[in-house]
């Protein structure tokens, strides 16, 4: 798990760098639009959709193996349970997902 968050980690810093300078090569340009625009936006839509799919996915199994924890009776303390809360809203805010993981949350966390 530590793995793919460095992955995650080194593709979105990745993905700054290239935003960082596309933002330098768009300013000298004077907002003038060219073929380089096209080429960034068709090539980052696949990349930041990958990236999305990860972090739901990190998000989904965390909170699953967070909730089997607490129905199972394991003791989280303060720390772990901010955590998760931080995870819960980051994956239906940010991402926009409601599943069983919601009802699941729902039920275990009131």
């Amino acid at each position: 798990m530590e793995n793919i968050t460095l992955i995650i980690i080194s593709i979105a810093t990745l993905l700054n760098a290239v935003l960082a300078i596309y933002n330098f090569v768009s300013k000298i340009r004077n907002g003038s639009k060219n073929v380089i625009d096209k080429k960034f936006q068709i090539a980052l839509s696949p990349l930041e959709q990958k990236i999305d799919k990860i972090d739901e996915n990190q998000c989904r199994n965390f909170l699953v193996d967070f909730l089997a924890d607490i129905e199972n009776g394991v003791e989280k303390d303060e720390v772990q349970i901010k955590r998760a809360y931080e995870v819960y809203e980051h994956y239906t805010n940010d991402l926009h997902k409601n599943s069983y993981i919601h009802d699941k949350w729902e039920k275990l966390m009131k």
